[in-house]
């Protein structure tokens, strides 16, 4: 019976190591493909931001191409910050250390600033852009106003992206009751295009970071397979769901809902509401920096 017993024991502290040994391959592999995908996603922006700085040097007489060289240097170092905040924001998702900061968030006020930030990109590559704002009965809540605006820029950025010029993208925002509770209201954010859409199998595993289809179209887009698990992470801090529904050439649908606390709004006796912002007129602000070269960027 000892034998048997010390044989069970022996079984068991097998099982554990293999387990073990397993976890430790899978991260170790997780670490390669991590270090494989940024070593080429911040190198190929850091590369152009250093050539056109280059380029630029060399041509300070002619004023109007040290300007492009500038513009394309400022695009390329936009997409590496883009990038660099993705990765720290991952970072601090998956070790626990981040955390919402809630504050009074008018909705309407984040739609339009959304719609007007990609209408130009819209026109650019000739999409069909409509959007539409339901009349909402709660237009002030509780939430993270920059998560939230995050979580909706990162589809809206994905469906311009692998939407074809001439395509189409719809954007819509609703809010929906939440039963038995008039303290919540639940937020609506639908996004949908005509574009190239995704497998099956990938949207199983498009939530992970640094997932990206393999496919010729695809991998002409840039990108570094982090904002899909950043919104899923986000939209589940905020106790939220998100659902997906696309098909290859037909193209996809997300779709969030976050049941958001209201903040019901009181006219004061200066006809402003209670949601309006403070008036700070006559404040100083002292900002302190201990790089030296950030001294010389304006704020």
């Amino acid at each position: 019976v000892l034998v048997a017993v010390d044989g069970l024991y022996l079984h068991h502290v097998n099982l554990r190591l293999r387990r073990t040994a397993q976890l430790a391959q899978q991260a170790s592999e997780a670490k390669t493909q991590f270090l494989s995908s940024m070593s080429h996603d911040i190198r190929t922006p850091m590369n152009a931001v250093l050539g056109m700085m280059s380029i630029a040097r060399h041509h300070v007489q002619d004023p109007e191409y040290v300007a492009q060289c500038l513009d394309k240097s400022v695009s390329a170092g936009k997409r590496l910050l883009t990038l660099i905040n993705d990765i720290l924001d991952i970072s601090k998702i998956e070790s626990g250390q981040f955390a919402l900061t809630p504050s009074n968030v008018s909705v309407r006020e984040i739609f339009s600033e959304l719609t007007d930030m990609f209408a130009p990109q819209m026109r650019d590559k000739n999409l069909h852009f409509t959007s539409r704002a339901a009349d909402l009965a709660h237009p002030v809540v509780l939430a993270d106003a920059i998560r939230l605006n995050q979580i909706y820029m990162n589809l809206l950025s994905n469906a311009v992206k692998y939407t074809r010029p001439g395509g189409s993208i719809d954007l819509k925002l609703y809010e929906e009751a939440v039963p038995d509770d008039d303290t919540l209201t639940s937020l609506v954010f639908s996004v949908s295009d005509n574009g190239i859409g995704m497998t099956k199998e990938f949207q199983d595993q498009m939530y992970q970071s640094f997932s990206r289809e393999i496919s010729t179209q695809v991998n002409r887009i840039q990108g570094s397979g982090l904002g899909l698990a950043i919104v899923h992470q986000m939209v589940d801090l905020m106790g939220g769901t998100i659902t997906c529904e696309s098909v290859v050439e037909k193209g996809t649908v997300f779709t969030v809902r976050l049941k958001l606390p209201v903040v019901k709004q009181q006219v004061r006796s200066d006809g402003k509401s209670s949601g309006d912002a403070a008036d700070v007129s006559g404040l100083h602000l002292l900002v302190a920096e201990d790089n030296e070269l950030n001294w010389e960027i304006p704020a």
